[in-house]
């Protein structure tokens, strides 16, 4: 039995969330993105997507978020179509950048999906609060933009993700531009997050530490057109402390996903 044999089983009594059958996606030059893409991402999961550049981690991300179409294929959040789920709330996505408008403050910025969404007004400044609550801004939420560090702006991004109580979290290597120890604590962030609101995550990475740190499973793809080559369990429990990342159970995993990156070259 495979890893992704073994996972699928011991995962087959949960909810499917996300499905992606078959699908491609090639570009009007002919380039093509991804090629035959069959995954099943259960409620509450965490699952990071991996594998060298340019091989359609975010393409395959964007296509579940609504955010491009399929070539061939179908793909369903919560049995709709993904453009439904993200109109309706049902998910959100964090860009690699914070993207904030800088001429708003971080509460503006985070409440702008529920602008966007028709919420009643009498809702936003409790949902608002619970989401910088969450990120830890509550203190910030009258600062600009320009008064913030780059981690505290991809903490407003992630806020204005939250606001709408998404059942699923897409998220495009929202930490990449950040020194290792602002990374880290964001991640420490994040599993608390996902604690709390119990959403389901789909994560793009190029950081084999930090996907095996975050997810209960990892999506290893090969070099474009981007394949699917493994899925990989991780076993170890939520929640993870900073303690899991020095032990002998990450180390391993570790090592299993970057021989298997190492293999796609």
């Amino acid at each position: 039995m495979t890893r992704t044999q073994a996972f699928t089983e011991r995962s087959s009594r949960s909810e499917t969330l996300v499905s992606v059958r078959g699908v491609d996606k090639q570009y009007g030059n002919g380039t093509v993105a991804i090629s035959g893409i069959d995954l099943e991402v259960k409620t509450g999961e965490f699952v990071s997507l991996v594998g060298p550049s340019g091989c359609g981690k975010s393409t395959l991300l964007r296509i579940i978020a609504g955010l491009g179409e399929a070539t061939t294929g179908e793909v369903l959040v919560d049995g709709a179509a993904p453009g439904d789920a993200q109109t309706r709330g049902q998910s959100s996505f964090v860009f690699q950048e914070a993207t904030l408008l800088p001429w708003r403050p971080v509460r503006q910025n985070v409440e702008l999906p529920l602008e966007l969404m028709n919420v009643p007004r009498i809702q936003w400044a409790e949902r608002v609060g619970e989401a910088l609550h969450m990120v830890g801004l509550s203190n910030f939420a009258g600062a600009y933009p320009r008064e913030l560090s780059g981690g505290m702006k991809m903490r407003v991004s992630i806020a204005r993700a939250l606001v709408t109580k998404p059942r699923l979290l897409l998220m495009d290597e929202p930490f990449g531009a950040l020194d290792e120890i602002t990374r880290q604590r964001l991640n420490d962030d994040l599993m608390r997050v996902k604690e709390i609101t119990g959403a389901t995550v789909i994560f793009v990475t190029h950081n084999v530490f930090e996907a095996v740190f975050l997810s209960s499973r990892i999506v290893v793809m090969s070099v474009r057109p981007g394949r699917i080559l493994e899925q990989i369990a991780v076993d170890t429990p939520y929640p993870r402390s900073s303690d899991y990342r020095t032990s002998a159970a990450f180390t391993k995993d570790a090592g299993v996903v970057m021989k298997l990156l190492a293999h796609t070259h």
